[in-house]
């Protein structure tokens, strides 16, 4: 048992939980239903927006700066928000892309609203056929999200749908599953597991892609363009 299981085990016997912390069925929390509730539960969204995970979105704006991601970007789609602090770090930099921000979960829009920043945000189900209003985008991102879906090829066939045709660009981020222990997740990707489960759903006759590590290797990050 490692230090962090043993401290996870009597955090659990003291009763010390945090929202959400500790999951029975990974698939049953990832519901909608549950996500509303965590989304409109303040201490929840306190201990979500901690400065970890926001100095994390900082350091994929860095990582992505340099390789060139932003580079002819104007429009740009954030899929599975959240909270929406990945686009009010990004516009922090890029003031003049247009971006849109959804998630499946309405509570998670609605937090997204409250933080009066130059972004759309809407409700979006990943897993449907999504309408030309969702089209043509520069810059898909999608962080933090396909570990909790329980398809998520799917996910990733439907967020290639939203790309400008030739020139737009995925970016998918999920944690390290070699050092990932949160229960809330269904899938744990090592950087390997993750470059073979990435290439195995895109064309890869019409998309190249770059696999790369950041935050001290606790997260996969897989840029995907199409093929020149």
């Amino acid at each position: 048992m490692t230090f962090k299981q043993f401290k996870t085990l009597i955090r659990k016997k003291i009763g010390y939980v945090n929202v959400g912390e500790f999951v029975d069925d990974p698939i049953a929390f990832n519901s909608e239903k549950s996500w509303d509730s965590l989304f409109s539960n303040k201490k929840f969204l306190k201990l979500y927006n901690q400065p970890e995970r926001i100095e994390s979105y900082k350091e994929v704006i860095r990582v992505l700066q340099s390789h060139h991601v932003f580079e002819d970007v104007h429009k740009m789609i954030d899929v599975g928000c959240g909270t929406g602090q990945f686009i009010a770090e990004l516009l922090k930099v890029y003031p003049e892309i247009e971006c849109t921000g959804t998630d499946f979960s309405t509570e998670s829009i609605e937090v997204c609203k409250q933080l009066n920043i130059n972004a759309k945000f809407c409700v979006l189900d990943l897993y449907e056929e999504n309408s030309e209003e969702f089209s043509n985008y520069d810059l898909v991102v999608c962080s933090e999200v396909l570990e909790h879906l329980v398809f998520p090829q799917t996910a990733i066939m439907n967020l290639l749908k939203l790309l400008a045709p030739k020139t737009g660009k995925l970016v998918i981020a999920v944690p390290n599953g070699r050092k990932d222990t949160y229960e809330g997740h269904i899938h744990f990707w090592s950087p390997e597991s993750f470059k073979l489960f990435i290439e195995s759903v895109i064309d890869q006759r019409h998309y190249i892609s770059g696999f790369f590590t950041f935050h001290n290797m606790n997260n996969n990050l897989a840029i995907v363009k199409p093929v020149q």
